[in-house]
């Protein structure tokens, strides 16, 4: 399936940008001083950059233009970064429905696409019991699809993944990078569903 990107979206895209960096101005996001690049955010999906970061937010459902978003801004950091290999984390909370196989083969041939510039994938499942077996059948399939040549692994806890990402990447800074994700995460979770 080709992703193609409504015309409106860059337009609001920036908007929800706007809202984003006026919406963190809390005590950490002064500290840490974090400006992530809002790729895309609906009702659904919101997906930030940050350096080799991509983090992707699933809200509610899993749907295509999640996956779009993740496209366009993994090739911000190739284009942007072409030493660095994208580090994505993938959150998805606990209410998100996981069910839709054509997105499943989409996010399958994106992670095959990015295979080589990809430096680990942690995906976070705020859910626990059946959902979370769900879940894990879900990156079963995706991983089975394109044998997964980068490491990558599912946490049920946001600092547990990102604590794992760092075993991964040999010259980051636990300290540095923790707070700056939990930042980005949040400020995701709180832009306007639009």
């Amino acid at each position: 399936m080709a992703l193609v990107r409504p015309a409106d979206t860059h337009v609001r895209n920036r908007e929800v940008q706007r809202t984003a960096s006026r919406a963190s101005t809390g005590a950490e996001d002064q500290r840490v001083g974090i400006r992530p690049e809002i790729v895309g955010s609906n009702a659904d999906a919101a997906v930030a950059r940050h350096g080799q970061y991509v983090i992707l937010l699933w809200r509610r459902n899993v749907v295509a233009e999640g996956v779009e978003w993740t496209r366009n801004a993994f090739a911000r950091v190739v284009r942007g970064q072409p030493s660095q290999k994208i580090v994505f984390v993938t959150i998805v909370e606990s209410a998100c429905e996981i069910a839709s196989s054509e997105v499943r083969k989409d996010v399958a041939e994106l992670l095959k696409i990015y295979e080589s510039q990809l430096a680990c994938a942690a995906i976070v499942f705020e859910a626990s019991g059946f959902r979370m077996t769900i879940l894990r059948s879900f990156i079963t399939a995706i991983n089975m699809t394109n044998r997964a040549r980068f490491p990558n692994a599912v946490f049920g806890k946001l600092d547990a993944a990102l604590s794992w990402v760092a075993t991964q990447r040999p010259t980051a800074s636990v300290t540095a990078d923790h707070p700056a994700l939990r930042e980005i995460t949040q400020q995701l979770r709180t832009l306007p569903a639009s």
